[in-house]
């Protein structure tokens, strides 16, 4: 079984619950949405049109959310660069 955060809700109601190890639509989209974030924080908007308007608004908002906390900081969102681990859980952040 692959453990992921997600999956902690269903568990807590059932220690027998077995995940589906492919990746749904909601999965897919929101690997769409990661991509079209960590290439606009760089300034890169070649790819604006592959996702709908709103979802285009909401990623334009967390850029500039970012942007806003980092202040003056340097920025990272290499994926290499943002692998994490906490509790014997791996993935990555959005940013650093």
């Amino acid at each position: 079984m692959i453990l992921r955060p997600s999956n902690l809700p269903k568990l807590a109601i059932c220690a027998c619950f077995e995940p589906n190890p492919y990746a749904g639509p909601a999965a897919a989209r929101g690997t769409k949405l990661d991509g079209v974030f960590r290439r606009g924080v760089l300034g890169d908007k070649s790819d604006d049109t592959a996702i709908e308007k709103d979802q285009l608004d909401a990623v334009d908002w967390a850029v500039n959310a970012l942007r806003a906390i980092a202040g003056t900081e340097d920025i990272i969102t290499a994926e290499d660069r943002c692998k994490i681990e906490c509790l014997g859980l791996t993935g990555t952040a959005d940013a650093w």
